[in-house]
């Protein structure tokens, strides 16, 4: 599925559907460590061009860390246990047994 910067490109295509991204340039940007949104982005704004898509990467650093830090908090959030869920609050009292009166002889 296409990400944010897919979606936002359309706006920016003039009202045309952009051109759906191509994994394999996609892969190629990845693999170089960049994160996928700023690699969908990259692709967006420069016409699937990979070499100016790489270029673009290179001199937006910003772009680059914002879209790592959004990877970052977004896998926290998936990893996080969720509050309500039985045994995922540490401050849950946890339930004992009832004692069991002694039997009178």
């Amino acid at each position: 599925m296409p990400g944010p910067s897919y979606l936002a490109s359309y706006g920016l295509s003039g009202g045309k559907p952009p051109a759906v991204p191509d994994e394999g340039q996609i892969a190629s940007l990845f693999d170089m460590s960049f994160p996928r949104f700023a690699c969908e982005t990259a692709l967006a704004r420069t016409h699937h061009n990979l070499n100016l898509a790489t270029k673009f990467l290179l001199a937006s650093p910003v772009l680059v860390q914002r879209a790592q830090d959004e990877e970052v908090a977004a896998a926290a959030a998936v990893a996080a246990p969720h509050p309500q869920l039985p045994g995922n609050n540490p401050h849950q009292l946890k339930s004992h047994p009832p004692r069991r009166k002694p039997l009178k002889p």
